[in-house]
């Protein structure tokens, strides 16, 4: 159940049109594995993982998905061309080195092969309007202490422009929401959020989430 992260919901909806039965995708951040999971048994595919966390690793292999601890600043180890699809969602901003990181995606994706990549949108239209009132924006964090820190946030012309010079070209280009960060909340009308999720298509460089579809040149 990913009610609770909106772009898993958006980004699985990009994977589940594009990813074809029988092929092979990689979670890079897999977590648990559950996400991975998920794609697996609902796309007929076969799911690998890779997270920094020993226990998150140790939960998504019980479960079955072909995981690993790795760390994503170094290189991926896999050898070339060795995927069909790889998925990569709210893990560029947490990296210092974007285009090393974007390299050796484009190393292990196939020829013609996809990838899906989310991150939060500095540009969001909330961010925007906290801004202009000389407030800090949601999702970036001044210092390394914080839990969770983000070394980089992107605006969805930045983040294309960044995967083209990195071999990849933009096929889609959506969004989780737009104006609407309570719709996760259990008291927030289905219609609401269905509205806000549907805007997020329509607007993407103003939604919270910038989520993009590319395929390897």
């Amino acid at each position: 159940d990913f009610q609770n992260k909106i772009y898993q919901i958006k980004a699985y909806k990009l994977i589940k049109k594009n990813l074809k039965p029988k092929r092979q995708f990689l979670e890079l951040g897999c977590a648990d594995g559950s996400f991975a999971d998920f794609i697996s048994k609902n796309t007929n595919t076969k799911g690998w993982g890779i997270d920094i966390s020993l226990e998150g690793v140790r939960i998504a292999k019980k479960i079955g998905i072909s995981a690993q601890i790795h760390d994503l600043s170094k290189p991926l180890p896999f050898r070339k061309d060795r995927f069909d699809f790889i998925i990569a969602l709210e893990v560029i901003e947490h990296l210092l080195d974007t285009d090393f990181f974007l390299k050796e995606v484009s190393r292990a994706i196939k020829k013609k092969g996809s990838v899906v990549i989310s991150t939060p949108n500095l540009a969001s239209f909330n961010n925007r309007i906290m801004l202009l009132l000389g407030k800090y924006p949601r999702f970036l964090n001044y210092t390394w202490k914080d839990f969770g820190y983000h070394a980089h946030l992107y605006t969805a012309s930045t983040l294309q422009k960044q995967m083209r010079e990195n071999g990849f070209k933009i096929v889609e280009t959506t969004s989780s929401n737009f104006l609407s960060p309570f719709i996760t909340k259990k008291w927030c009308p289905a219609i609401v959020r269905n509205i806000s999720m549907f805007f997020g298509d329509l607007f993407p460089s103003l939604g919270s989430h910038i989520i993009i579809y590319a395929t390897k040149i």
